[in-house]
C-alpha cells in the first residue's frame, strides 16, 4: 500500500493539472516517504502551505532520518536532501534555506552528506546573503567524512564575498587535508587572503589546477603577493602548462617582469599568442623581448597567423612605445579581414593613432558575433571620440540574451560604457536592471557578483555630478 501511494504521488506530480490540495492531505500521512513525495510535488506548485514548507521539510528530516535513504537507483545508500532542497530553491529559497539548515544540524552524518553543494546551488540562483547557511558549510570543513568536507571547500571556492568570513576555517581545513586542498587553496586566493601563498609555495602550483576551473580567476586576485609566487609559476611555466600559467602572469601585468625570459622562450614555439600577449602586459620591462617581437610581427606567414603576428606587434608597442609597427601590422589585418576581437582591443589601445581603420571597424558594428560588435563599438569611440554610433551597440549587450559566456560579454559593455561617461547615461535603466532583483542573472556566485560589480561601477560613472 505504502508503495503504490509513492508511485501515485510521484506520477501525479508529473501532471501539472493536478491540485496542490491533494499533496496537501497527504501530509498526514504514517508514511515519512509519502510525506517526502508530497513535499517534493508542493515545492513547484503555489498551495496554502508555501509558508510553511520549510519547517514541514525540516520536521520530516527530524522524525526520518536515515529513514528516508533510498535502497536502489542513482541515489542508493543515501537521503536524497539536496533533491528537495533543489526542488524548493526554484520558488521558494527561503523555504529552502529553513530545511537545509536543519538538515545541516541533524545528527546523522548520511543526512548532512549532500548539504554543501544543496547550498552552493541555492545560492546560485538566489542574491539573498545567507549567511547562516554559509557558516553550516565552514563547519562542514570539520567533518569526519572527507567527502563532506571536499565538498564544503569546493562551495567556498565558489561563493564569492560569502567566503570571506570564513578564511580562518580554510587555512585549518588546508593545513590538514588533502583531499579538498586545491578548492581550499582557491577559496582564500579568490578572497585575497595571503595565507594562500604559504600553500601554494609549499606545494607545486600545477598540483591542484585540475581541481579549479580556469585558473587565472583564482591566482589573478594575488598580484600584491606575485615576487612571492613567481618562483614557482616559472619553474612550472613550460609548452604543457602554458595554457594555464601565462594568462595568470599576463593577469598581473608589470608584477611577472621577472618571467619574461620564460615568456619570449615561448615566442619560439607554436603557440605565441599568449606569450605576446603577457610581454605586452608586462610593458617596459620587457624590452628584452623586442627585437624577437618585431621578427614574430613580421612573420612572412602573417596572413595565415595574423592573430599571433597581431599580438606581436601590440606587444612591441606596449613595450618599446612606437606605434608603427604595431600599425602597420594592424593595417595588413585590415587589408585581409583578419580582424579578430583581441585586435579589435589593440585597435581601441591605439585610439586616435588608428583612424586609417576606423571605416573598416564601423563596418563590423553590424556583424553577426555579439563579441565582435562589443569591441568594434568599444574601438570606433577609442579611435573617432563619436559615441554616438557606439553606445547603442553596447546597450544591447547589456540585455541577457543565449550568447555563451553572455555575463562576459555585459562586464566588457559595461565597463566601456563607464569610460564614455556623460556620453552613456542612457544605458542607466539597463545598468539598475542588472543589479536589482534577488534572482541571479547568472546562475554562478562569482560571476553574478562581477556583472553586478562591473554594473554599479558603472552607475557610479555615469550618474556622478559633473
Amino acid at each position: 500500500m505504502k508503495a503504490d501511494l509513492v508511485n501515485e504521488i510521484t506520477a501525479l506530480d508529473e501532471l501539472t493539472s493536478t491540485p496542490a490540495g491533494w499533496f496537501v492531505e497527504q501530509l498526514t500521512h504514517s508514511s515519512s516517504r509519502a510525506r517526502y513525495y508530497a513535499l517534493m510535488a508542493l515545492a513547484r506548485r503555489r498551495s496554502s502551505v508555501d509558508h510553511s514548507l520549510g519547517a514541514l521539510s525540516a520536521s520530516l528530516i527530524a522524525d526520518a532520518g536515515e529513514g528516508l535513504q533510498q535502497s536502489e537507483g542513482p541515489w542508493a545508500g543515501r537521503w536524497p536532501a539536496c533533491r528537495l532542497a533543489d526542488r524548493l530553491a526554484e520558488f521558494h529559497p527561503e523555504q529552502s534555506a529553513c530545511f537545509l539548515m536543519a538538515v545541516s544540524r541533524h545528527r546523522s552524518a548520511k543526512v548532512r552528506h549532500d548539504v554543501p553543494q544543496a547550498v552552493a546551488r541555492l545560492t546560485s540562483l538566489w542574491r539573498a546573503p545567507m549567511h547562516d547557511l554559509w557558516t553550516a558549510v565552514a563547519d562542514a570543513l570539520a567533518e569526519d567524512n572527507p567527502l563532506i568536507g571536499w565538498q564544503a571547500a569546493e562551495a567556498l571556492a565558489n561563493a564569492g564575498a560569502a567566503a570571506r568570513p570564513h578564511a580562518d576555517a580554510l587555512v585549518a581545513y588546508a593545513d590538514r587535508s588533502d583531499d579538498g586542498f586545491g578548492y581550499a587553496v582557491a577559496a582564500l586566493a579568490r578572497i585575497g587572503d595571503p595565507r594562500a601563498v604559504r600553500f601554494l609555495r609549499r606545494r607545486p602550483v600545477h598540483r591542484w589546477w585540475p581541481t579549479v576551473c580556469r585558473p587565472v580567476s583564482v591566482l589573478a586576485g594575488l598580484r600584491a603577493q606575485a615576487g612571492e609566487l613567481l618562483p614557482a609559476l616559472r619553474k612550472a611555466l613550460s609548452p604543457a602548462t602554458e595554457a594555464d600559467v601565462v594568462p595568470i602572469l599576463a593577469a598581473w601585468g608589470p608584477a611577472s617582469g621577472d618571467a619574461v625570459p620564460e615568456l619570449v622562450s615561448l615566442l619560439d614555439g607554436p603557440r605565441t599568442f599568449r606569450a605576446s600577449a603577457a610581454l605586452g602586459l608586462i610593458g617596459p620591462q620587457a624590452q628584452a623581448a623586442a627585437p624577437r617581437l618585431a621578427r614574430l610581427a613580421l612573420d612572412p606567414e602573417a596572413r595565415v597567423r595574423c592573430p599571433s603576428n597581431q599580438a606581436a606587434a601590440w606587444a612591441h608597442w606596449r613595450i618599446t612605445g612606437d606605434p608603427e609597427l604595431a600599425l602597420h601590422v594592424m593595417g595588413a589585418a585590415d587589408d585581409c579581414q583578419c580582424m579578430s576581437h583581441p585586435a579589435l582591443r589593440y585597435l581601441a589601445e591605439l585610439g586616435p593613432l588608428a583612424h586609417a581603420s576606423s571605416g573598416s571597424v564601423r563596418g563590423l558594428l553590424a556583424s553577426a558575433g555579439a563579441w565582435t560588435q562589443v569591441e568594434a563599438a568599444y574601438a570606433l569611440w577609442r579611435i573617432t571620440g563619436d559615441p554616438a554610433p557606439s553606445v547603442p551597440v553596447l546597450m544591447a549587450a547589456l540585455v541577457p540574451r543565449p550568447v555563451h559566456r553572455w555575463h562576459e560579454l555585459a562586464i566588457a559593455s559595461a565597463g566601456y560604457l563607464a569610460e564614455m561617461g556623460d556620453a552613456a547615461t542612457a544605458a542607466t535603466p539597463l545598468l539598475e536592471r542588472l543589479c536589482a532583483g534577488d534572482r541571479r542573472l547568472v546562475h554562478n556566485i562569482i560571476w553574478d557578483e562581477a556583472l553586478t560589480e562591473a554594473a554599479s561601477s558603472a552607475l557610479t560613472m555615469l550618474t556622478r555630478p559633473a
